[in-house]
């Protein structure tokens, strides 16, 4: 079980003291992680150099590099799990475009069917199959003449019907 304690300081004329070696802490670890990290300096001439620059003790120094070994690890472990998250999220965009290429190849297909019914172009109601690739569904095609009416599906020359353009008064013949 880990208990956590707490200290208040009621002498506030202490403050300023504690600044001051809050600042020289952290100039010194920030210079310490430059010269080991980045400068690749040795250990032992760290602590020598900066026992003797920022009067720090050896126990003082020794803290500040378990603080900073610390800090380097927990660093290190993060970008280790940064990347594991970013593979997975670059794993869920792949599938997902994946997804978007099938669902467009199926529209593209859809609409390629959709053509295929529909010979002439105008997109008539309902495929006109046996006019031979003629469309001669007015009805659906041109609303605006009137419904004509007629027997049986699309209207063909085999059966002995057959529709022209309008005529002059802007009606299909028959």
């Amino acid at each position: 079980m880990q208990a956590t304690y707490q200290a208040k300081i009621t002498d506030k004329g202490i403050y300023p003291l504690l600044d001051a070696m809050a600042a020289l802490y952290g100039r010194a670890e920030r210079a310490f992680f430059v010269d080991l990290q980045v400068r690749r300096r040795a250990l032992s001439q760290c602590k020598r150099e900066y026992i003797r620059n920022f009067g720090l003790t050896a126990r003082q120094f020794n803290a500040l590099r378990a603080n900073l070994d610390g800090k380097v690890e927990a660093a290190r472990e993060g970008q280790k799990n940064r990347i594991a998250h970013l593979q997975d999220a670059i794993a869920a965009a792949k599938k997902a475009v994946k997804k978007a290429e099938r669902d467009l190849a199926k529209l593209r297909n859809k609409k390629v069917r959709a053509a295929r019914r529909r010979p002439c172009g105008i997109g008539c109601a309902s495929p006109c199959t046996r006019s031979g690739g003629a469309c001669t569904r007015w009805n659906d095609v041109l609303p605006s003449f009137g419904r004509i009416t007629r027997r049986g599906g699309c209207a063909s020359a085999s059966e002995g019907r057959s529709f022209s353009m309008p005529n002059s008064t802007g009606r299909p013949t028959v």
